[in-house]
């Protein structure tokens, strides 16, 4: 019988002679646990984990249980223990990574691992948008920075990802092919398949399309211990990026395969350079710490060459035996446009990225943040710092005017961080909101506007055109709260989030002084994938309206109502334009189908579910 991950947990530290935490035990968890929101993640997204990925869950889990901290005060300005920064250096040779690997495996750094204040709940929050023309684009982060998704949109033609790792491209309703590569049909799981190959299974986790050509993103993996009797976790990731020839649409053509060592954790194409990042696992669980895989490797078609020590950089402050990966391609040339570079110490899972620079939160009981500066031939690592607390995702941070601002979260409440371009604190606000956590942000122009959550919603205005002196100027309070904060004009936001279903706030910000809740829409006992994914979200600036998915479940999961709610927010209120249902294309009552992407060209707004089928509906 499979053990549940509480029975696992236990039985680990029943091995290595620890005794098991009563605070941590099943029972105690699940009381500390909320009982109102339901988060649902889809399958696809559940990786397989590396040590370090198992090591993020037990820590995620051990925050529920920590005891609740002294009442923080809102402090402005700069306290010595906020902020610690580090130089950068390149290590010699691998001898040196092996020993820094021993040193963070020893006894007493697991327990500081183990034990930190350290979350990786949460939704995420939204930022700004990408549009041009009569058809939907990815929604992202920074303008002119695009973000790999599982739906893309060319204008003609929409290329969409399935859970089972086929691609889908249409025009309009019309399929035109299919690109099965990846599919899992093509794999015999039962029994692994090594004979010389690192990757029996493979797993499609988003894509780009740019300039006739299609840049696919998976990862792969395979056991090295796969003979032994043993609980092990020595599986090796490897990152892939296959690019594809779209100039005959009906038979994409394979150009280039990229490599990288490391899972895949996500990417970004500015221009015709594509920034892929990952996350390597030094060490290895069974029985004992082991440190025989401590090689970073790149390469192209299925040869590997290992990357040389001196590229591997590293800091005075780390949390994990790993490295962050990050490696440059153009997609043009199909040519490696800087050398691969890795960050040894800890693993990221988000970044913050501008045409200039990229920001890897490197996540480890308090947040170390590297910034690297994207040049045309090289990724350079040119500072990092530590600051208190945890970053709940990319859209924490931001830069601007050369000021690098992140929001934090810890044990005492919430912080905003403002660092200089060496990653020099020059100016912060702490402590605010005692006792919950922040669940999105969203910054524009000189404000920034932060959600917090553990009873109520509190939305803060924070102004940050001061450098040296960020200021809270207002707040306001209403129930539930908003994983999402999509900015709809310089005087107002639009909420998405959770209150017994979907929740839509419209908050007026015209006055950081007097900031207000104009209107409130709520879809009773209802999901929605825009809830927890910036990228569900459909914005037509043209036709002005947005449009998000919902769906209802019955007891056990199962999708029984899957709908398109389109809307927009003129005259101060949240107007509902169409609540279309859509009838899925079921294999039977059994098949947990659900919408997934929406997005428009033209007058048409389409709609893919999970299984891969589209719907249309003229808007």
């Amino acid at each position: 019988m499979k053990k549940n991950d509480f029975d696992f947990i236990k039985e680990k530290f029943d091995n290595d002679g620890v005794k098991t935490p009563d605070s941590i035990s099943e029972e105690a968890i699940v009381q500390k646990l909320p009982t109102k929101v339901k988060l649902y993640q889809k399958p696809k997204f559940k990786k397989a984990v590396s040590l370090v990925a198992c090591f993020a869950l037990l820590i995620g889990i051990l925050s529920f249980a920590l005891t609740k901290a002294e009442k923080p005060f809102v402090s402005y300005g700069i306290a010595e223990t906020e902020i610690k920064t580090s130089e950068i250096k390149a290590f010699d040779n691998y001898n040196s990574i092996r020993r820094e690997i021993n040193n963070y495996l020893s006894a007493e750094k697991l327990k500081d691992i183990l034990y930190g204040s350290y979350s990786m709940t949460g939704e995420l929050a939204t930022g700004g948008w990408d549009y041009s023309g009569s058809f939907g684009k990815t929604y992202v982060q920074v303008d002119g920075v695009d973000e790999a998704d599982i739906l893309k949109n060319d204008g003609k033609y929409i290329y969409y990802l399935n859970e089972h790792n086929i691609i889908f491209i249409y025009e309009g309703d019309r399929l035109v092919t299919k690109i099965t590569d990846f599919a899992y049909e093509n794999y015999d799981t039962s029994e692994y398949n090594y004979e010389g190959h690192y990757n029996f299974l493979e797993r499609v986790e988003d894509m780009f399309v740019t300039d006739n050509k299609l840049v696919v993103n998976t990862y792969s993996h395979y056991d090295k211990n796969k003979d032994e009797d043993v609980y092990t976790y020595s599986t090796v990731f490897f990152t892939n990026s296959y690019i594809y020839d779209l100039s005959d649409i009906s038979s994409p053509k394979l150009l280039k395969k990229f490599t990288n060592s490391g899972m895949y954790s996500t990417s970004r194409l500015i221009d015709d350079i594509l920034y892929i990042v990952s996350n390597k696992s030094l060490a290895y669980y069974s029985n004992k710490y082991k440190t025989e895989d401590c090689y970073i490797y790149d390469g192209e078609n299925d040869e590997l060459t290992e990357i040389p020590a001196s590229s591997i950089m590293y800091g005075e402050n780390t949390a994990y035996a790993d490295c962050v990966v990050m490696s440059a391609i153009n997609i043009n040339t199909l040519e490696r446009s800087a050398d691969t570079k890795a960050f040894f110490g800890c693993n990221a899972f988000d970044v913050y990225c501008n045409r200039n620079n990229m920001y890897i939160p490197l996540y480890g009981t308090d947040s170390q943040i590297v910034k690297i500066e994207l040049t045309e031939n090289e990724i350079k690592f040119i500072a990092s710092v530590t600051v208190k607390g945890y970053i709940h995702n990319q859209f924490s941070m931001n830069e601007s005017d050369g000021y690098f601002r992140v929001a934090t979260s810890d044990k005492k409440g919430n912080n905003l961080f403002v660092l200089d371009n060496k990653l020099n604190l020059v100016g912060s606000v702490t402590g605010f909101a005692e006792e919950e956590e922040i669940k999105s942000v969203n910054y524009i122009g000189d404000m920034a506007y932060v959600i917090t959550y553990k009873e109520i919603d509190p939305l803060f205005a924070i102004d940050v055109s001061d450098p040296k002196n960020p200021v809270i100027k207002g707040s306001l309070e209403i129930t539930g709260f908003s994983s999402q904060l999509v900015p709809i004009d310089e005087n107002t936001l639009l909420g998405i989030g959770y209150e017994e279903g979907v929740k839509l706030v419209l908050f007026d910000i015209s006055n950081p002084l007097d900031l207000k809740a104009l209107d409130t829409y709520v879809i009773a006992d209802s999901y929605s994938n825009a809830q927890y994914e910036h990228k569900a979200i459909t914005i037509n600036r043209e036709k002005n309206y947005l449009a998000i998915d919902y769906y209802e479940d019955d007891e056990y999961g199962h999708a029984v109502k899957n709908c398109v709610l389109v809307l927009n927010t003129e005259n101060k209120k949240i107007n509902i334009l169409e609540d279309y249902e859509v009838d899925l294309l079921k294999i039977n009552e059994y098949d947990d189908c659900k919408v997934e992407r929406t997005t428009y060209i033209g007058d048409t707004l389409y709609v893919l579910d999970s299984m891969g089928n589209i719907y249309s509906f003229e808007y």
